[in-house]
Formats: C-alpha cells, structure tokens, sequence
C-alpha cells in the first residue's frame, strides 16, 4: 500500500522493555507483535492481520543518558536528508540526522521552533500502516504548543503538501492541517489548557470502539488514565500513561 507523501503514516513507542510493552499494548488494543524485518529490539503490532504501529527498546546506557519511554510520529517524505536540509533553513533542529534502516527505509527527528519533535520516514521496504481510523488504529496527530502562528509557518514553508486552515480565533487558535481534501492533523495553542512546564508536543491519538472498556483494559495492564475523558466533536478522548511513562491518546469515535 502507498501512500501520499505528506500523510502520518506510522507511529511507534520507544520503552525499555520490549516484552512488557507487547504484553500491555496487547491487553488494551488487541495488538499482537512480530518481529520487524532485520530483527532487534523492535516489534510490530498488528490488528486484525493489518499492520497498525511498531515499538522498540532502548538500553540501559541510554535511560542512564536520558532517554525516556515516548510515542513517536511520521511523516511520509521522499527525502528525508531534504527534510533536514528545510529544517535547519527554517529555524528549527535535526535531533536525529538521517538514518538509514536496511531494506526498509530512512527515518529523521527534527524539533520545530517552537520546541515540538516530530519523525520523518522515507520508505524503502516500508511504507507505514496499512490501515487508519478504525479501532486499534492511528486517526489523529495533534501538536500542543505556545506559538501557533511560528508553527504553522514553520509546517506550511517545510512540507508543502500540506494546507493549513485556522478554525478557530479563540483561546485555542486551533488549525487544521489538511493534505488534499483529507483532514490530516491538528495544531493548537496549550497556553490556556496545560501547565506552564508543560513543552510543545506532538501527540498521537488512537481509536478504539468503546471508551468504557478501554480505560478498563488500560487499567488492568497497569496503565493510568489522566483525568477524566473529554468530550469533541468526534467523540469522547482520553489521556494515557503506558506502564513505562510513555503517554498517548485514544478515542472513541463509534459509541
């Protein structure tokens, strides 16, 4: 399956024990986990026979330096080394230069002026998901920073695959972020939602088909629920905490 240039296609969590995190992301999605091609610490999850998110471990010597559990999202480029290029032309950062995967493809980080990171993937034998919106599935990335208008200059000069509409002119300033006639992502002003400490983020949201259960899943594999879900236009979200700190989203988009 390819998709179109520009489009969150794959999304991964970076944990320091791969085994505990297929044992908890299977309890609450129904995810089971394969090896990757290539081997090594990471795993894919699939869905229902479909490829839906992948997780990989970092070591010991790197929790030492740092490193923590995260959620990571991608966006599908031709070219990442340009990707990093555009970056650095913009006023933003390569916090990881471009990488090459054997026999599947290259992938960068890149962190935006106003502090967010976000993946970049140039497919080679991999092209992303093969599924989107459906339970168990991504359906939405969403960045929360203090600077929507520095951000949305920063998107609309560095992937122009991308068309940026402000949907709202309140506290919020949200914009959408379309690719073609398709609702891609969203970007909003935390300012007045979240704690000062709190940095710019991306954050990815996944679907699932009943809220209800879900946050009982998340419970009994050990997760937390942060605060109580909220309800959108869409249906009701909710805030998540893995086991290992690393936090995500889900939503209920069919009850």
């Amino acid at each position: 399956m390819r998709h179109p240039f520009g489009l969150f296609a794959w999304i991964d969590v970076s944990v320091p024990d791969l085994d505990a995190a297929v044992r908890f992301y299977g309890q609450v999605f129904g995810w089971e986990a394969s090896a990757a091609d290539g081997g090594g610490p990471y795993r894919l999850f699939r869905k229902d026979g479909k490829v839906a998110a992948g997780a990989g471990e970092f070591s010991a010597d790197e929790a030492v330096a740092g490193v923590a559990a995260s959620w990571s999202a991608y966006v599908l480029t031709g070219d990442v080394g340009e990707v990093a290029d555009r970056t650095k032309d913009l006023g933003g950062r390569v916090v990881v230069p471009p990488t090459q995967i054997p026999d599947t493809g290259r992938f960068a980080f890149i962190e935006d002026p106003t502090g967010a990171t976000l993946g970049f993937w140039e497919p080679g034998g991999f092209g992303g998901a093969d599924e989107f919106n459906d339970p168990g599935f991504l359906c939405w990335n969403e960045l929360a920073t203090r600077d929507v208008p520095a951000a949305v200059a920063f998107y609309g000069a560095l992937l122009p695959e991308w068309t940026l509409e402000r949907l709202d002119d309140g506290p919020s300033r949200y914009t959408m972020v379309k690719l073609g006639d398709r609702d891609n992502a969203g970007i909003f002003d935390m300012s007045a939602s979240m704690p000062d400490t709190t940095a710019a983020h991306w954050s990815v949201v996944i679907s699932v088909e009943s809220m209800t259960m879900a946050l009982e899943r998340v419970h009994r594999a050990g997760g937390t629920v942060v605060g109580k879900p909220h309800h959108t236009g869409f249906g009701p979200i909710s805030d998540i905490v893995d086991p290992f700190g690393a936090r995500f989203r889900i939503i209920d988009m069919v009850g």
